[in-house]
């Protein structure tokens, strides 16, 4: 979830809430409400967000398009019952691997 990441960005940068919420013209309260995915940003905070870390909008919402089909990491694990052929599931999985 978005909130799981977030909150891993923020502190590997050794940055506080009330930092990020500078940075991004919010409070420090939303910036609580998003790490603990008890709210959604809006998509203009996702991608404040994801320029101020430098990483993709997909990175944060943990959502992956392949080949026409959306992957997020709540259905991930469910890759193996889609319908899609053996490749196909492999280059999903090797890229959802790269991109953790």
């Amino acid at each position: 979830m978005i909130g799981e990441r977030l909150f891993k960005m923020r502190k590997e940068r050794k940055m506080k809430q009330e930092e990020l919420a500078e940075i991004l013209s919010l409070s420090k309260y939303s910036i609580s409400l998003y790490e603990n995915n008890k709210s959604v940003p809006s998509m203009e905070t996702l991608c404040k967000i994801a320029e101020t870390f430098d990483v993709s909008v997909d990175y944060l919402k943990e959502q992956w398009i392949y080949a026409g089909h959306c992957f997020t990491g709540e259905n991930i694990d469910r890759i193996g019952e889609r319908d899609l052929p053996g490749a196909m599931k492999r280059k999903i999985i090797k890229e959802i691997i790269r991109r953790r």
